[in-house]
This record gives C-alpha cells, structure tokens and sequence, in this order.
C-alpha cells in the first residue's frame, strides 16, 4: 500500500477556506470559496494536496471549518482500488471528522455558525435488510 501523504511534510492550512466572492443573488457561481483539501485523482498513488473551489452552502448543506479529521481503512480501499461504491474523481476522502460550522444553507435549522460538531458521513444503499433495519453502518 502507498503512503496517503508524504512523511515529515506540514499539511496544515491554516485558514483555509477563503472567500472568493460574495453572494450577488445572481446565481451559484458568484458565491464560490476555495479551500485546501488531500486529493485523491487517481488509485495506486498518493494524495496531493491541493486549493479546489467549493460552492457556499444552500438548502440543508452546512459548511464546517474541519479541525481534526480521521483517514479511516475505508478510506484506504478507495486508495488501493477496492472501495465497495464507484467513485468520480477526483475527490477528497476522510469522512470521519470534526470542527466548527462556518456557514449553513436557508434550509438548516439544527446548527449555526460557531456551532462545534462531529461528523461521520458514510455511503449506504438505504435499501438493504440492515439499511432498512437501522445498521447503514453493515450496508450490504
């Protein structure tokens, strides 16, 4: 197995969501950001560490400045190719994570900026006996 980042480099980003422009009513692409993020473009081979664009929250999507997260075994599999979902990429693994919520969509009304959190998202048929039986976490 590869290594997922290089040894002895930093790979903080301090601040690393950073306003590109902000909300003209005019549609989605005037409400850009840009943040840094591991990358994972291609299997077999290690991830980059990159500045990608990332659209401002809408709906119930909720914007977390990530502090801690986890690259779980998972998230290996998809490294090595053997991940149990296809996947596009390029795209930024660990879903397994924690922070502070920066921003939310107009449709959220759990949480709010400044709001700490814990997230675990994971991919699941919703389907399948153990989907329906309340275990997405055995998704079969």
């Amino acid at each position: 197995m590869l290594p997922l980042l290089t040894a002895g480099r930093d790979y903080t980003a301090p601040g690393s969501v950073a306003r590109l422009g902000e909300n003209t009513g005019l549609g989605r692409e005037e409400t850009r950001m840009e943040m840094k993020a591991a990358v994972f473009r291609k299997v077999q081979e290690p991830l980059t560490i990159e500045s990608i664009e990332i659209d401002k929250p809408w709906g119930r999507e909720v914007l977390v400045r990530t502090a801690a997260t986890g690259v779980c075994h998972s998230d290996l599999h998809v490294v090595d190719g053997q991940g149990r979902f296809p996947l596009d990429r390029p795209i930024v693994l660990g879903h397994e994570g924690s922070g502070v919520v920066e921003a939310v969509g107009a449709d959220v009304t759990t949480v709010k900026p400044g709001d700490h959190v814990v997230a675990c998202l994971s991919g699941f048929c919703g389907s399948c006996e153990q989907c329906l039986g309340g275990h997405p976490n055995l998704c079969a």
